[in-house]
């Protein structure tokens, strides 16, 4: 693992999406990249799953160490079951536990339906275009809680 120039570990995120997102979350990924280049992020998707390696214990893994965890919240996110029921009550489990921070992201325009009113509830939503700005304020946040 990569360390930032003043010897810190990386902050680790691990994304959240649909399938049918993968664009978006790829968009996300580019905006963030001078960061991971800095040494201050590191990132995570099922996308890092290598052959051989169990998907879902993979998956778990990654979503357990993780300090903050992504949801690109979508139309197509809301209609996944997976999504909604395992790894959005994990990562909400973890983060009302200050074990992790949760920050939805709408990629689209949805109305807040039931099954992300907790979501919405614990954390401020924030469309793609300010994610960026919001992740590099919960980074220095982050770093000063270690």
């Amino acid at each position: 693992m990569n360390t930032t120039p003043e010897g810190n570990k990386p902050i680790t995120i691990f994304y959240s999406y649909a399938q049918e997102d993968r664009s978006l979350r790829d968009r996300l990924v580019k905006h963030l990249s001078l960061l991971k280049r800095q040494g201050h992020i590191s990132d995570w998707s099922d996308q890092n799953v290598k052959p051989g390696q169990e998907k879902r214990k993979e998956i778990n893994k990654n979503l357990l160490s993780a300090d903050i965890i992504l949801l690109l919240v979508s139309a197509n996110f809301l209609a996944t079951n997976y999504c909604e029921t395992s790894e959005v009550e994990m990562a909400m489990r973890r983060h009302d536990a200050g074990e992790a921070w949760v920050i939805p992201i709408l990629v689209c325009n949805i109305q807040r339906i039931k099954p992300m009113k907790k979501i919405s509830e614990k954390r401020r939503c924030c469309c793609q275009s300010k994610a960026y700005v919001a992740l590099t304020k919960r980074r220095k946040e982050i770093s000063i809680k270690r």
